[in-house]
């Protein structure tokens, strides 16, 4: 069958039939032709690009259309192992972002025997973030697991911005800045540099997506640090 026939195939679904062409631009390569298997059985792989701005609910999407189609007997159609498995873990980096905040807040709360200055250091990791995911939001709103990870990463240089400010009796928020704006910004400074590489290399994937948010969140941080978080701090 030509291009065309293939098109012009209707598919059954439960609210009548619809040209195969109807679901989708359908484009034709030369290539090596393959025969796929699955479990045993001949099948056909096929690739889906959508505008939904989560995995999960792409796939929850792609599984409701397919499921909307009647197959006969003995045909199905199968999710990739390898994005369930993904999906799996992006959730389980959530879940390491969180037990990573509350091991940190168990530890300064245990170092400084006061919650209320724990949580005032503490206040300066999601302040941080503010212009990466702003950023991210703009450009495509899709949180990449490289990213999350960043958040860890970055967090910790975060912290220990927060830290060095802290470590001020005398509330003199400009003998504050004055005591710690060489080592904020040489640690802050040290770590963009090494950053820009990647980030500029033009290598997508996790080490593009990685630099991308420990960048941006360390210039968050070290904004942060310097201009708000002494104030802040004079005001506890």
């Amino acid at each position: 069958a030509n291009m065309k026939d293939r098109k012009n195939i209707h598919i059954q679904t439960n609210s009548g039939n619809i040209k195969l062409e109807a679901l989708g631009k359908i484009v034709q390569n030369k290539s090596t032709g393959k025969i796929y298997h699955l479990n045993g059985r001949r099948c056909a792989f096929f690739t889906v690009k959508t505008a939904e701005k989560t995995m999960q609910q792409s796939m929850e999407n792609i599984k409701h259309a397919l499921e909307s189609f009647s197959y006969p007997q003995g045909y199905s159609f199968h999710i990739s192992r390898e994005l369930k498995e993904l999906n799996e873990a992006n959730n389980k980096l959530v879940l390491l972002v969180t037990a990573t905040i509350l091991m940190i807040f168990i530890f300064l709360t245990a170092c400084t025997e006061q919650i209320k200055k724990t949580l005032t250091i503490l206040s300066i990791i999601p302040a941080s973030m503010i212009l990466p995911l702003t950023l991210r939001v703009i450009i495509n709103g899709t949180l990449h697991p490289a990213e999350i990870m960043g958040i860890i990463i970055s967090a910790g240089t975060s912290i220990n911005n927060a830290i060095y400010l802290s470590d001020n009796p005398a509330r003199n928020i400009r003998q504050t800045m004055k005591n710690h704006i060489k080592s904020i910004s040489a640690t802050s400074l040290t770590t963009i540099l090494g950053t820009l590489p990647l980030l500029l290399s033009g290598i997508n994937g996790l080490p593009k997506d990685l630099a991308f948010f420990i960048l941006f969140s360390t210039i968050n941080s070290m904004i942060i640090s310097l201009a708000v978080f002494p104030i802040i701090l004079s005001k506890t």
